[in-house]
């Protein structure tokens, strides 16, 4: 047990270091994402978010929104509350990646060509499958909104069927 006890410090360095790096990531890459949604013209009235500045076409508008959402986050001060917020909204992007994925691996579709040699499709279902279950058991109304937030947003672009880049979303 003493032995253990050692590693203690790097351990909570580790923890730490984890932490910030996944926090520093999220903090640009959601911007960047935002932008990109945005430039598409998917949704009204978010066009704003959607400009790029100098030569890296640099989201500077979806930078300062994700520090106020942050800001209001910290403000509420209290883990458990935003804790399922948090982790329902990754694990619902886990969820429909894993889906993507195995619709088109069933589909076979022609530009789907998964390289890895132990790559099965049914495993793609059950990641989604268990992301969704491991929403409910985190919390089953943060899972139920979540839910009807993304398919809202879904028959939204679905109805619309907004034009990118010179194509419709939907076939």
């Amino acid at each position: 047990m003493e032995a253990v006890s050692g590693w203690g410090p790097i351990v909570i360095v580790g923890i730490f270091a984890s932490t910030l790096s996944s926090a520093l990531a999220n903090l640009v890459g959601a911007p960047k994402t935002f932008q990109a949604v945005c430039k598409d013209h998917l949704f009204p009235y978010i066009g704003f978010f959607g400009v790029g500045y100098g030569p890296g076409e640099e989201p500077r508008r979806g930078y300062l929104l994700t520090f106020f959402v942050a800001i209001g986050f910290i403000l509420i001060g209290d883990l458990n509350v935003i804790a399922p917020i948090v982790s329902n909204f990754s694990l619902i992007v886990h969820a429909l990646i894993n889906y993507a994925v195995f619709e088109a691996s069933l589909g076979r579709s022609p530009g789907w060509r998964p390289s890895f040699k132990c790559y099965n499709m049914w495993v793609s279902l059950l990641g989604a499958l268990l992301c969704i279950a491991m929403m409910f058991l985190i919390k089953w109304w943060a899972a139920l909104v979540t839910i009807v937030i993304v398919i809202a947003l879904y028959k939204y672009v679905n109805v619309t069927k907004p034009q990118v880049r010179g194509k419709n979303c939907f076939y």
